[in-house]
């Protein structure tokens, strides 16, 4: 599973937002993206799975 998420550089930005929202780090990161620290506040409520998506599978699954 390491080797997904090290591969998935979306996931390794939102985990580097996450941990600047929650308080562990102080500084802004730098992003491969133009992100301000008005744009990181918008990431608090962003879902990181769709369930959409996930109904999709599970009817995928039974027709399968």
């Amino acid at each position: 599973m390491k080797f997904v998420l090290d591969k998935n550089k979306g996931f390794q930005t939102v985990s580097e937002i996450a941990s600047i929202l929650s308080g562990e780090k102080f500084r802004m990161a730098i992003f491969e993206e133009d992100l301000t620290a008005s744009d990181i506040v918008f990431f608090k409520y962003t879902p990181i799975t769709s369930v959409k998506v996930e109904r999709s599978f599970s009817k995928y699954k039974t027709v399968l």
